[in-house]
């Protein structure tokens, strides 16, 4: 055989292998370029960054260890400890791919039949305080308070009582909220009212039924600021 049909023969042969091969790295060139657009389309936006003052902090004045006793209209006494505060820094989704960053600082008070909890947050970018109520018969109160803690920033609903007294013991702006979303089997038990004070939290609550507690000042243990 000579030399020019060997070349002939060889060039048949190399031609598809060449034509496969180009196939695939203008399939591999699309494929990568897809995925850069796709990528590119679905990246991340960061919209801002909201978190919570100093002052809207101090807003919730208990700290780990803390213990606060209630006395009822019945003259019992509920003693809760706070044993639990963090902050942490989540983020909030609007879209696929477009976010926010909020704060959270969560207060829990406790015993082994009630559970009260204090939740300041800049989740939907604007500071709000939530005050949240619970027993073991799942009957439970929520309300929100709009922050900075202000009678010019309360919403309907809310006032704010100046000067008033709990179980003898005088009280100076304290925060009222009567429209408290509850729930639970019987609704005559549901907590109806939060009277809320920057420096001393919540000190007292008022039930559908007219049961109340009363914070009881002697044994609170104020934190130190």
């Amino acid at each position: 055989m000579n030399n020019k049909l060997i070349l002939e023969k060889l060039s048949f042969q190399v031609e598809p292998f060449d034509i496969i091969m180009s196939d695939r790295f203008t399939f591999s060139l699309l494929t990568t370029t897809a995925i850069l657009i796709i990528s590119a389309c679905q990246k991340e936006k960061l919209l801002g960054e909201y978190y919570l003052s100093n002052d809207d902090k101090l807003t919730v004045p208990y700290s780990v260890g803390d213990s606060i006793r209630f006395v009822t209209n019945e003259h019992d006494t509920i003693d809760l400890l706070c044993h639990l505060r963090y902050s942490e820094v989540s983020r909030e989704y609007i879209s696929y791919n477009k976010y926010y960053t909020y704060e959270r600082d969560v207060t829990k008070i406790n015993t082994d039949e009630y559970y009260l909890s204090c939740q300041l947050s800049t989740i939907g970018m604007y500071p709000s305080m939530k005050l949240h109520w619970s027993d073991l018969d799942n009957h439970r109160g929520l309300v929100n308070f709009n922050l900075p803690l202000i009678p010019n920033n309360l919403k309907y609903g809310q006032y704010i009582v100046q000067e008033m007294f709990v179980r003898n013991t005088l009280y100076h702006n304290v925060f009222v909220d009567s429209t408290a979303w509850r729930s639970g089997p019987e609704i005559d038990n549901e907590l109806k009212t939060f009277y809320y004070s920057i420096e001393f939290g919540i000190i007292k609550l008022e039930f559908e039924n007219g049961d109340f507690w009363e914070i009881d000042s002697t044994s609170y243990i104020q934190r130190v600021i």
